[in-house]
């Protein structure tokens, strides 16, 4: 019915743990320290900023260099990581740090109800319905990391980043049946070259 393998419930019958959720008796840093380590990074994944997968084991070396311990090994983050049930990698997002703090389930509620209330009210078909946005992109700005947040995510992560200068803005849209119209593109300049239009992969138009 489940599909269990009967090696596998023979084991479990036995008393042997699976090998993620269990802890292997000789480990670099104590019981207590891993679970300070566990509650850290789920309190910076919740604030949108969970730590990448070097800084996991910076925080593990400096739990133990507090009371002499030598420096954890080097697959000791990927092990930590996947026999802790509580804890995954996926690969982030930037968003900015303005947008974070307006961030409101209620609101967002309430906008989908007055979006689904035009909607019905107007008849608009689906084929009818675009998503539009803007972004900008700057030397320096955040790119896509691999990420260590809580395992009970369901999206993708987004890390939070200080303001947005744009030197290059992209205006995109796309329709709510899955495709798309060609993205629009802005460059901050005083002057254009007609090399941009000439040598570029970019349309023409």
């Amino acid at each position: 019915m489940y599909h269990v393998p009967d090696k596998t419930l023979r084991r479990r019958i036995n008393g042997v743990a699976p090998k993620r959720g269990s802890r292997p008796k000789l480990q670099k840093l104590t019981k207590s320290e891993e679970n300070a380590i566990v509650s850290f990074i789920i309190d910076l994944d919740s604030r949108a900023f969970p730590p990448q997968v070097c800084y996991v084991k910076d925080m593990a070396n400096r739990l133990a260099a507090e009371r002499g311990a030598n420096p954890v090994g080097k697959c000791w983050t990927t092990r930590f990581i996947n026999r802790t049930l509580a804890l995954r990698t996926r690969l982030n997002r930037r968003i900015d740090y303005s947008q974070v703090l307006c961030e409101d389930p209620d609101e967002y509620n309430a906008y989908f109800k007055r979006i689904k209330s035009a909607i019905e009210q107007e008849s608009i078909a689906k084929k009818d319905i675009y998503n539009f946005n803007e972004t900008g992109f700057m030397i320096g700005m955040i790119t896509t990391n691999m990420v260590v947040t809580s395992v009970k995510r369901r999206n993708r992560p987004r890390q939070s980043q200080q303001g947005n200068r744009n030197w290059s803005t992209a205006v995109c849209a796309i329709n709510s049946q899955g495709w798309s119209v060609p993205p629009f593109i802005i460059l901050e300049r005083k002057t254009h070259l007609a090399s941009w239009y000439r040598n570029s992969p970019l349309p023409y138009n």
